[in-house]
């Protein structure tokens, strides 16, 4: 457990720094501070939120620590996992029937509870198993939503996954794109998600440079 949570932290810290140079590509200068990870992983406002308690931009594992971050954890929220090693998306696929929800199911299942409970509009999950590259998986309503500037039609390898058994907002199966976080760092284009941001929640006061 203790080798795992290493790994993790490290994972974190690294995706960190990753989504921030990304984020902020557009941005006066390049930055690798803008986001951290949220107090003890999201535990915080888990629990706040069992009791009827908001913890603003501390829901998932990402929060933004400068203002100029905020759009993107206001728009999703952001869950990340390291390791598991012995399951992967073909569990969907070939579980024998009566069995229990699977890790990917479950894992979809947790960042639409994080979403719910920020009040976001989606979410984001990141995964990296050892020795293999980092995936991103996200509701296709999401990637729908963002394909007019960031086309994720163009990204290979990716897939498309009707995760019946995982909760979406409307409580029915959750269908999910997933593609490699390399892929989408470069198709989805930080000035597409602040417009979706804006759209939804309006326009910040200040921290970011128009696109």
């Amino acid at each position: 457990m203790g080798n795992r949570a290493a790994k993790g932290g490290a994972f974190e810290r690294w995706f960190c720094k990753a989504l921030s140079l990304w984020w902020s590509q557009d941005l006066a200068a390049p930055r690798d501070d803008l986001f951290w990870r949220t107090s003890t992983s999201g535990a915080r406002a888990t629990v706040r939120a069992r009791r009827g308690l908001a913890t603003a931009g501390h829901c998932g594992d990402v929060c933004a620590t400068d203002a100029a971050g905020a759009p993107l954890t206001r728009l999703v929220t952001i869950e990340l996992k390291r390791g598991y090693n012995g399951s992967t998306v073909a569990d969907l696929l070939d579980r024998p029937p009566g069995a229990a929800a699977q890790t990917y199911e479950r894992w979809f299942s947790q960042a639409e509870a994080a979403r719910a409970a920020a009040e976001a509009f989606s979410w984001l999950l990141i995964v990296r198993r050892d020795r293999r590259e980092p995936l991103a998986f996200l509701p296709l309503e999401l990637a729908k939503a963002l394909a007019p500037v960031g086309n994720y039609r163009r990204c290979r390898p990716c897939m498309f996954l009707d995760a019946a058994a995982s909760a979406d907002r409307d409580g029915e199966g959750a269908e999910v794109l997933g593609l490699q976080l390399a892929s989408f760092f470069s198709t989805m284009r930080p000035a597409a998600v602040r417009a979706l941001a804006d759209e939804r929640f309006g326009k910040p006061a200040r921290g970011r440079k128009r696109a």
